[in-house]
């Protein structure tokens, strides 16, 4: 065998042992002492990172508990990426596909929360944030940010900690997450009217007016004249929070 055959095996070895202890043995020939600077290197990097990243979700387990999860984490095959940054998506991936914990079924929802706050600080293109008049919001289409996540969850997310954790799903919670021109992370919770609001300004190109219409006419009890108005003071809302940023 050549010696740069020799070699990858060697790193092979080295790396499925720092990853699985118990299941792969320490290679020969490296000191025990030093192999296990490197194990305790190795779990206290990924689990820092996730820890930053979802620092509700680890506020719920004890040290014990959390160390549990985040080698049965690295020791499964979704952690491939060899790049730091994108070890958080692997772990929501994880946490989709494993049912680690039965006794927190909200788990992945509130690592997907927690999750899109890196994702919007991680986003490279910020949008060009345009002036825009009050009347244009109604007689043209608003834009909203490419930074604007909108979200539903069986569970409410954003207030669960250590004191409160449900246990069963209720009502549908809508969440907004987006960036504003600043680079600070907002988040909000709609109600379903804007929350419908909002997902079809993303996705159709009707005007401001014809929007509003459309989601609140059939279930309204108001004049069409007080509709749009309700649903304009909704567009300036969103239009000085970065939600909206510019009418075409």
């Amino acid at each position: 065998m050549s010696d740069s055959h020799k070699v990858k095996d060697l790193q092979k070895a080295f790396a499925a042992h720092i990853r699985n202890p118990q299941r792969y043995p320490k290679p020969d020939g490296i000191d025990e002492h030093r192999m296990q600077v490197y194990r305790d290197l190795f779990f206290n990097n990924i689990s820092a990172l996730i820890k930053q990243t979802f620092p509700v979700l680890n506020s719920l387990y004890n040290s014990q508990q959390w160390s549990v999860l985040i080698r049965d984490f690295y020791q499964t095959q979704h952690n491939k990426t060899p790049y730091f940054t994108e070890i958080a998506g692997e772990f929501l991936l994880y946490l989709k596909q494993h049912s680690f914990d039965k006794t927190r079924p909200y788990i992945y929802e509130l690592a997907h929360y927690e999750w899109l706050e890196l994702k919007l600080q991680k986003a490279t293109h910020q949008p060009e944030f345009k002036k825009i008049k009050p009347a244009q919001l109604l007689d043209k289409t608003p834009i909203i940010s490419p930074l604007v996540q909108v979200h539903n969850y069986h569970y409410p997310v954003h207030q669960i900690g250590p004191q409160y954790q449900p246990q069963e799903s209720q009502n549908i919670t809508h969440l907004l997450v987006w960036r504003d021109r600043d680079y600070t992370i907002h988040f909000a919770e709609l109600n379903t009217h804007s929350n419908n609001l909002l997902k079809k300004l993303q996705n159709h190109d009707l005007t401001g007016r014809n929007t509003i219409l459309s989601v609140f006419a059939k279930s309204a009890t108001m004049s069409e004249d007080k509709i749009i108005e309700f649903g304009h003071q909704q567009l300036l809302k969103w239009s000085h929070q970065d939600i909206i940023i510019s009418t075409q």
